[in-house]
């Protein structure tokens, strides 16, 4: 919603499709998703670089990763992926 309250609509239209994976039940072909979006999740994951290395696998060149988290991982790795931002995921989708 804009600041003056009217909702701003993209000039052209856009086709989306939006699901749910479980990568343990769903094989997800390799570079076979354009987005991977995970909100306040990677904390609560067993093993997180495994996970980020699965994100990184689905995702197309290009692709996006959208994520949010409520703080820095105690995960040396993790915390440094995190401090970096994407840039260090998609350096290694080049």
């Amino acid at each position: 919603m804009l600041a003056d309250g009217s909702v701003w609509k993209h000039p052209r239209p856009v086709r989306t499709a939006r699901k749910a994976v479980n990568p343990q039940a769903r094989r997800v072909d390799d570079r076979g998703v354009d987005m991977v979006v995970m909100t306040w999740a990677l904390y609560s994951i067993s093993d997180p670089p495994a996970a980020l290395h699965e994100m990184r696998r689905v995702l197309k060149l290009g692709g996006v990763l959208l994520f949010v988290e409520h703080g820095l991982s105690t995960e040396p790795g993790v915390a440094r992926w995190e401090l970096h931002g994407c840039s260090t995921l998609s350096d290694g989708l080049k």
